[in-house]
């Protein structure tokens, strides 16, 4: 299981879910929506992901295509291999 995190709307009010444990991001996204927040799937990302780009970016539309290979690369972190 991965930790995956976003950020939703829940009327008029932006909401950040934070380190929830899913099997994929799209069972993710569908308890979200059935919890009856709107969600934009460019903005849910796996939790490491998540807070590179709410802790380093400008949260800009384009940092929101990072990906976490990009991420990995950028902060020279890689899980498994032995240091």
């Amino acid at each position: 299981m991965k930790k995956f995190s976003a950020i939703v709307k829940d009327g008029t009010r932006t909401v950040f879910i934070t380190n929830q444990e899913y099997r994929t991001k799209a069972d993710f996204i569908h308890d979200l929506r059935c919890n009856g927040y709107k969600v934009n799937p460019m903005k849910v990302k796996t939790s490491r992901t998540f807070d590179y780009i709410i802790n380093h970016t400008d949260c800009n539309p384009w940092d929101w295509k990072l990906t976490d290979k990009e991420v990995d690369d950028i902060t020279d972190y890689h899980p498994g291999r032995s240091m």
